[in-house]
């Protein structure tokens, strides 16, 4: 046998050398199927937003919803025998800002208020003659709401409320001509209504509290896998541990505060992954230092591309420059942790043809610089009693290496850049976020039967603007009371 001869058949033979037709022997290929292949130890990432409300946004759903009328009644039996008319009324638009950290709501109201004896309207009326003009109360005023917010272990609002006033307009008392400043008395009665009226109205807020509802619900979405895109089909997962929000806080332009989520995130291609197990609704915890999220990405190179873009490269090469060695068809599968190249082979040899099927078994290795996945690291060899054929397979070996290795590398930076885009048309398609991944690192590559899985991580920042008009906090009581007191007075008769 030449030289020449020895080096086909060490091709044909070499590499776990399955060779049929000419050898006379069925081709017997290493199993197929991956092992099953977890993904990188699994990160728990913290999602963390930081929200916005602006004062002008929380100002506009209340302007909306607060009653133009507050009180509005006539004839009302107060001490002392008296009669009052009475109508407090709001005369322009609802103002939040922010002190300290309170949230400060300011109605601005005017008060006009007459008082007249009973008897004085009984004889009036009995002559047919109109109520008496009595004495008349005119004031302007702003009512301020005060609330320090905070948020229970168990997601429930705990509201600390006090409201106060401050004069736009003195009050003053008109009897015919003669004018009288009540302010002395008019802050003491309102001091009174006032102190009741704080604790009512952070009542009804923890009564009409829906916060905990809200969380549930949002908890329970947070284990349903969301699907991104159709074709292909994208999804994001997540596996919540733990959620997060601060105490609100009052900023120059509106309500802040910071949200988040402790869990593992994913960005998926192909079926729907399957929903985790849910477990009951953590207790709140203060969000950890630093605003951002970090968020696997995914990207499958399926093995019919990887055969497609194999094949592309490979059928009609020749192997080695000692044999007339042609590639006429390639497959890659996976097998436990390798991946499988499948070489069928037709050698025209002087004297005979003859064809084989050669099998390498390599690993994927990753090229994080260059965003490729490489097979590499063959393995396979020669078992036989020729010297010559050993011999010459070792030179064949590192021939086919050099043939072969170049068009088993397979980028992946598109696929990457599509998860990314994927991510950052979410964040377009709701204005009320404004987010940017602003770091991607590669961790690993996996085989799945599906295909060769990179696994990254990528990083950014989210902020979260809400726009939605608030429900306004319960404004029943911020009149006078049903019986008020009015200090000093006493019925004329």
């Amino acid at each position: 046998m030449d030289r020449r001869h020895a080096l086909a058949l060490a091709l044909l033979i070499s590499a776990f050398p399955l060779v049929r037709k000419t050898l006379q022997t069925d081709v017997d290929l290493p199993p197929r199927g991956a092992r099953v292949a977890a993904p990188p130890d699994p990160v728990s990432s913290t999602l963390i937003a930081d929200v916005h409300y602006p004062y002008a946004v929380l100002a506009e759903g209340l302007s909306e919803n607060v009653p133009e009328v507050f009180v509005d009644t006539k004839g009302q039996p107060v001490d002392g025998g008296l009669l009052l008319d009475l109508k407090a009324a709001r005369v322009g638009d609802v103002g939040v800002r922010g002190d300290g950290s309170a949230l400060l709501v300011e109605v601005p109201v005017a008060i006009t208020a007459r008082v007249v004896t009973g008897r004085a309207v009984q004889r009036r009326k009995a002559r047919g003659k109109a109520a008496p003009q009595g004495a008349q109360i005119d004031a302007d005023l702003v009512v301020v709401v005060r609330t320090e917010l905070s948020i229970s272990a168990d997601w429930r609002l705990e509201p600390t409320t006090t409201v106060s006033h401050r004069w736009r307009g003195r009050p003053t008392l008109s009897v015919g001509v003669l004018r009288v400043g009540l302010a002395k008395i008019a802050d003491k009665l309102l001091a009174d209504s006032w102190s009741e009226m704080g604790p009512k109205i952070a009542a009804q807020m923890q009564r009409d509290d829906k916060m905990r509802d809200k969380v549930e619900a949002a908890w329970a979405e947070l284990h349903q896998p969301k699907a991104l895109a159709a074709d292909p089909p994208a999804w994001l997962s997540s596996d919540p541990e733990a959620l997060y929000a601060s105490v609100p806080e009052a900023g120059e332009e509106g309500l802040e505060l910071s949200v988040g989520v402790r869990g593992r995130f994913a960005l998926t291609t192909g079926d729907a992954p399957p929903a985790p197990e849910m477990e009951p609704l953590p207790d709140r915890q203060d969000p950890p230092e630093g605003a951002g999220f970090e968020l696997a990405l995914t990207s499958t190179l399926d093995w019919q591309a990887l055969t497609a873009q194999a094949r592309g490269g490979l059928v009609g090469q020749v192997l080695t420059d000692q044999a007339d060695v042609r590639v006429t068809e390639v497959e890659l599968y996976p097998s436990g942790e390798s991946v499988v190249v499948v070489l069928d082979l037709d050698a025209d040899l002087p004297g005979y043809d003859t064809q084989g099927t050669m099998v390498l078994s390599g690993r994927p290795v990753l090229d994080t610089a260059a965003q490729t996945v490489s097979i590499a690291e063959f393995d396979y060899g020669l078992s036989t009693d020729d010297a010559a054929l050993a011999s010459a397979n070792a030179v064949v070996r590192d021939s086919v290496v050099q043939t072969v290795s170049p068009q088993l590398v397979f980028p992946y930076g598109s696929m990457l850049d599509d998860a990314r885009d994927r991510v950052h048309e979410q964040f377009a398609a709701n204005p009320q976020v404004d987010g940017e991944l602003d770091g991607l690192s590669v961790q690993a590559v996996r085989v799945t039967d599906a295909g060769l899985v990179v696994d990254a991580l990528a990083s950014g920042i989210l902020k979260v603007t809400l726009d939605e008009k608030p429900t306004p906090p319960p404004m029943e009581g911020m009149g006078m009371p049903s019986k008020p007191k009015l200090p000093g007075a006493k019925a004329k008769h």
